[in-house]
């Protein structure tokens, strides 16, 4: 009797610490609730108080504002075939995610002849002319074969002069596509089409085949300084500087740099005619006329601030495709849901050395001065699971973090 009676007593003792425990379990998880909800309404309040103050200051929020407008195709230098294939994007599968690409492979785009390695005839044309550059590299491009052999320390002369005539030689492969573009850069005006809502996905495939004509430019241009032709020089030099102007419309960082490194290239190429004297007057008032125009700093500034409502459009898209239903769940978006808000903050997108498949985005910044604020995972063959966002919640403080990202 007094066992049955003591077995009793247990099981309601169990009973209670249970009930305890569930109540504390649910208080634990309301508390929980109760301040991540509070933490997203602080997070709303405190981006739409910098939105405000950003607006108030004139600042634009919208990738509308900074695309620049249309023009018509006869003063548009990227108004021809030669560009076509380079804007030709679908829609295709990359790491979870539905993004625009161009599906055109590179071999069979138009400007291909600025970036392909020599073909086995052109090879041996050029070791049976250059005995003493032979045996040409097969894979590497026809422009970085041609830069290796280019004026070296400590050489002769003879053999510069003969560095020369093989870059006069090898720049012939890509001849008809220098010839086009020397004419659409008489046209005033260039808008290539880019997807600037796509943000990180936006396509600038015309820089490549840009900056691979004028590093055959340059290199043609040395190459006619040391064979004692400063005239076709001072034209490729002239022509760079023409192609560094039709990036300037466009108010993306990379743009930016890729026109800055198009100058310096056309300002190496003039300064080495200047050390040999080469230039006549006419020659330097041409470039006195075109460098006198150039001004980094509005383009520059323009790309920085162009980079914030970039950068919400790349989250809200990069959401919207997301094929990944935990990390919209995690986060707290659903389908219906509405897609987040950024705020004041710079962010970048760059490949993760150890998982070549996917990519690292990184958020940060300083709003309204409250400390810095950080939130990266990793986007890739799979997108992080809900304990890996939780994670990242413990990882960071109170007031950073994907809080963040508010709905």
């Amino acid at each position: 009797m007094g066992r049955g009676r003591m077995k009793k007593i247990r099981w309601k003792l169990l009973g209670g610490l249970f009930l305890v425990a569930v109540f504390v379990l649910v208080g634990l998880v309301s508390w929980m609730a109760f301040r991540a909800y509070s933490m997203v309404s602080e997070q709303n309040l405190l981006w739409k108080q910098t939105e405000q103050e950003l607006l108030a200051k004139g600042e634009s929020l919208s990738v509308d504002d900074f695309i620049p407008p249309e023009i018509p195709d006869e003063r548009n230098f990227f108004a021809d075939p030669l560009w076509e294939d380079l804007s030709d994007r679908v829609p295709v599968e990359w790491a979870g995610t539905t993004v625009m690409k161009n599906h055109v492979p590179e071999k069979e785009r138009r400007t291909y002849d600025l970036r392909r390695p020599f073909s086995e005839r052109e090879r041996g044309n050029l070791e049976e002319a250059f005995p003493e550059f032979s045996p040409l590299e097969e894979s590497k491009n026809a422009e970085k074969v041609a830069s290796a052999l280019w004026v070296r320390p400590g050489e002769s002369p003879i053999s510069r002069r003969r560095a020369a005539q093989f870059v006069e030689s090898a720049s012939k492969i890509a001849e008809p596509i220098l010839s086009r573009i020397d004419d659409l850069a008489e046209r005033p005006a260039a808008r290539f089409p880019i997807s600037y809502h796509d943000g990180f996905f936006m396509g600038l495939e015309h820089l490549a085949p840009l900056l691979g004509t004028v590093r055959w430019l340059r290199l043609r241009g040395w190459a006619a300084l040391e064979l004692s032709n400063p005239r076709k020089a001072a034209k490729d030099a002239l022509r760079i500087l023409r192609l560094a102007e039709v990036l300037q419309n466009e108010p993306v960082l990379i743009s930016v740099l890729s026109s800055a490194s198009m100058n310096l290239q056309a300002v190496e190429l003039i300064n080495g005619g200047i050390v040999r004297h080469a230039w006549r007057a006419e020659d330097l008032r041409g470039f006195e006329r075109n460098l006198s125009v150039i001004d980094l700093i509005p383009g520059l500034a323009r790309s920085l601030r162009f980079e914030r409502p970039s950068f919400n459009s790349s989250i809200e898209t990069l959401l919207r495709r997301a094929n990944n239903k935990d990390l919209q769940d995690a986060l707290g978006w659903g389908e219906d849901a509405p897609l987040s808000r950024v705020g004041p903050y710079a962010g970048g997108l760059d490949s993760k050395p150890n998982h070549p498949n996917s990519c690292r985005l990184r958020l940060g910044g300083f709003p309204a001065g409250r400390g810095r604020l950080g939130l990266e995972w990793v986007v890739g063959a799979s997108a992080p699971s809900p304990g890996q966002i939780r994670g990242l919640h413990e990882r960071y403080p109170r007031g950073h973090g994907p809080n963040m990202l508010t709905a």
